[in-house]
Formats: structure tokens, C-alpha cells, sequence
């Protein structure tokens, strides 16, 4: 049974959440300070520490639902991929969205690299997402090259780095595009730059026949 005293703190965590939350979107993450939400939030500045150990452990805390949220994507589409092989890994990297931190650029630029003082807890959370994001790429094309619907003495490993590159770099540029680039417009450029990929990758019995002749021409 829960008692007061861990009820009282569990909504005092909420509390310095949803507010962070706001000043985050308001001000930017670098620009916020641990002072500012106390003092929004009407708690001391030694409670957050006490409780998130840092700013970015309130970060970390309120991105951790998304993670969640994509990894357990990315696992459906593991268990019911589409047939074709580039189709399945772009509906696998289209999933991985942050759900209403998905808008929130700033909060999202930890997450492919850029050095803006989030601290070792989000360090530690983009190891994760890495981590689990590489496991699933290379766990579906193993999956298509048990089929035959890859080429033979393709490196697996290789192809995955290869993609997870293509992944970040679209995601980098979603973020960072001086001109805000929407969703729909990065979902469709991930998928041509996919698609490209897998014309040198398919096995040549997975092919379309109107390309297969022309490459017997070429």
C-alpha cells in the first residue's frame, strides 16, 4: 500500500514534470534552469535534486514514455513485417516517433548527437534508444535474408549501420532544417532514400520483372 508520504511525492514529481515540461517548450532546454522550475513549480531548488538528480533527469523522465512507446512500435512491426524487404525496414524506421515531444525539437536534438549540456542521464538514454533501435533493424533484415530476399554475401551488420545513418541523418535534418520540415515531408524523403537502398540489396527473384529486365540490359 502506497503511503502518504510516497503519494505526497509522487505528485510533487508530477508537478515539477508538467512544469519543466512547459518551460522546456517556452524557453528551450538550455535556456531553462533548475531555479526556474522550483521556482514555477513552488518546491526548493534541493527537492528536483533530490528527486531528478539533474536537469536532464527530468528530461530523461519526460521522454521516457515515448521510448517506450517506439520500441514497442518498432516490435509490432517485427512481428507482422510487410513482405517486401524495403518496405519493412521503412515501415519499421517510420515508427519510431516521440509522440507529443515529436514537435519539440530541441528537446529531441540530445538524441542525434548535438552537445547541449543534457547530462550523463540523457547520455545514458540515447545509448538505449541506439542500442535498441540497432537490435531491431538488424533483427528484421536477418529475418529477409532467411527468406532469400536479400543477395548473397550481403554483411547484415554493415546494412544496418548503413540504414541507422540514412535514419539519423533524416532525423538530423528534420530537427535542424532552417525551414521546418513536417512531418509528411520527412516520412516520404526516409522512404525514397530506403527504397534506394534496397535496389542494390534485393535478391534478384524478389525483384519486379520490368526491373530485372532492365538491369539484363544494362
Amino acid at each position: 500500500m502506497t503511503s502518504l508520504r510516497q503519494k505526497q511525492r509522487q505528485q510533487r514529481e508530477e508537478a515539477i514534470k508538467r512544469v519543466a515540461d512547459l518551460l522546456f517548450q517556452e524557453q528551450g532546454f538550455s535556456q531553462t534552469n533548475v531555479e526556474d522550475i522550483a521556482a514555477r513549480a513552488e518546491v526548493g531548488v534541493a527537492t528536483i535534486y533530490k528527486y531528478f538528480g539533474s536537469k536532464g533527469g527530468i528530461l530523461c523522465q519526460l521522454l521516457w514514455p515515448d521510448i517506450t512507446a517506439i520500441r514497442e512500435a518498432g516490435e509490432q512491426v517485427l512481428m507482422n513485417p510487410p513482405l517486401d524487404p524495403a518496405e519493412a525496414v521503412f515501415k519499421l524506421v517510420s515508427s519510431y516517433k516521440f509522440g507529443d515531444h515529436w514537435a519539440h525539437k530541441e528537446l529531441l536534438k540530445g538524441l542525434i548527437g548535438f552537445d547541449l549540456g543534457y547530462g550523463e542521464p540523457f547520455e545514458a538514454l540515447r545509448r538505449e534508444v541506439d542500442a535498441f533501435i540497432a537490435m531491431q533493424i538488424r533483427e528484421l533484415l536477418l529475418n529477409a535474408s532467411r527468406q532469400g530476399k536479400l543477395r548473397q554475401g550481403l554483411d547484415l551488420a554493415d546494412m544496418a549501420t548503413v540504414i541507422y545513418a540514412i535514419l539519423n541523418h533524416n532525423f538530423q535534418d528534420y530537427i535542424v532544417a532552417e525551414k521546418d520540415m513536417d512531418n509528411a515531408t520527412y516520412v516520404e524523403r526516409l522512404r525514397r532514400h530506403i527504397l534506394l537502398l534496397f535496389e542494390g540489396w534485393r535478391a534478384a527473384a524478389t525483384m519486379a520483372p520490368a526491373r530485372k529486365k532492365s538491369l539484363r540490359r544494362a
